[in-house]
């Protein structure tokens, strides 16, 4: 399962693990693009499916859950890319509106989704099951404006460290991978007036890409059987 699945950084998430597994993605908005990203991969032998999910909903989380459960899935796997869009905005002049809406969706939301479907999980009598949280490096760095955003990260941190103990006996390994500064759309929105200074303190003097991000995610799932508890920093040594 890949919630945010239409995100740069889902989709190539997707394309690293579709030869090894049966996918379900999940999308918010576009269904338009999840569709698309069905039509790219449906002739292979594994089956991918795309399911709509709004974190900011309680009931849709439930649906969600309602419909995994309804289908009797296996489930491996969940990676999960609690993403809401970053404004930058000055911390002074943030309203709790805006506050409010970032910690339903990458607090709540994903608290929520991730205890419905490791109930699900827990059923797979499999040795190895994984969880994989995307998290940021904004976490332990913040950044210039995005108080909101990075303080939700830092929960995702927190629980991520809390999970990794709590479902060792289910065998559940629970491990986060903390992105730095990977070229997405949205960061070439939010650097469009200096981006040329974004690799300044990037010791590898580049920036990412999505699919450096999806490769390590593949090989936390696939290759590291003993691995829990970890956050991986994907950072050019930053």
């Amino acid at each position: 399962i890949i919630s945010g699945g239409t995100s740069e950084i889902g989709e190539c998430v997707i394309q690293e693990l579709i030869p090894h597994f049966n996918i379900i993605f999940t999308y918010s908005k576009s269904k338009i693009k999840a569709e698309k990203i069905i039509n790219t991969y449906k002739n292979l032998n594994n089956t991918i499916i795309s399911k709509r999910l709004d974190l900011f909903s309680e009931q849709s989380i439930n649906n969600f859950s309602k419909y995994l459960s309804s289908k009797n899935f296996y489930i491996k796997g969940f990676i999960h890319n609690a993403w809401e869009k970053v404004s930058r905005e000055n911390f002074i002049k943030i309203k709790k509106e805006k506050l409010k809406k970032m910690i339903v969706s990458n607090c709540f939301g994903t608290f929520l989704l991730t205890q419905k479907i490791t109930k699900l999980m827990i059923k797979n009598k499999e040795f190895d099951k994984s969880i994989t949280f995307i998290s940021s490096q904004a976490a332990d760095y913040g950044g210039n404006n995005i108080s909101p955003y990075a303080s939700s990260k830092g929960f995702i941190n927190s629980l991520n460290n809390s999970l990794s103990k709590e479902l060792g006996q289910y065998k559940i390994r629970v491990n986060a991978v903390s992105p730095g500064k990977i070229i997405t759309s949205s960061m070439k929105r939010n650097f469009k007036k200096d981006f040329k200074n974004v690799t300044k303190d990037i010791p590898l003097g580049y920036l990412g890409k999505p699919a450096n991000v999806a490769i390590i995610i593949k090989n936390i799932i696939i290759s590291s059987p003993y691995l829990s508890g970890a956050n991986i920093k994907i950072s050019g040594g930053r």
